[in-house]
């Protein structure tokens, strides 16, 4: 990845605009942001749009944060099946026994709780 250009570096465009005058005496552009960002489109339905506009949401910070957790989810995913396929190879796959508790054991943790009726 290369350096931003900066202003007398001589890689920043020649511009008849305000900036800092180069050797040959016509002036430079300094980029207004220091970082360079993608414009991107992105699609939803008209009435969320209508919603997250009332709501006073920025719509663009919004995806990009969706965008990094999801990225971020990704990368833990792949940390995780990397581990198993470590343990697979250490320890060996698991037998359909080991499985079927496994399943079984989850299935009660990460059940709904029951709502319990009062007398």
């Amino acid at each position: 990845m290369g350096s931003i250009p900066t202003a007398g570096s001589g890689e920043l465009p020649e511009a008849t605009l305000s900036g800092v005058s180069g050797a040959n005496g016509r002036r430079k552009v300094a980029d207004v942001y220091p970082m360079r960002m993608a414009r991107v489109n992105i699609t939803m339905p008209d009435d969320l749009y209508a919603d997250a506009k009332r709501a006073g949401l920025n719509v663009s910070q919004v995806a990009q944060r969706a965008v990094a957790a999801e990225l971020g989810r990704l990368a833990k995913v792949a940390e995780l099946d990397a581990y198993l396929a470590e343990l697979d190879a250490e320890q060996g796959p698991i037998s359909d026994t080991e499985r079927e508790a496994a399943r079984a054991w989850a299935d009660k943790v990460l059940a709904p709780p029951r709502r319990r009726r009062s007398a």
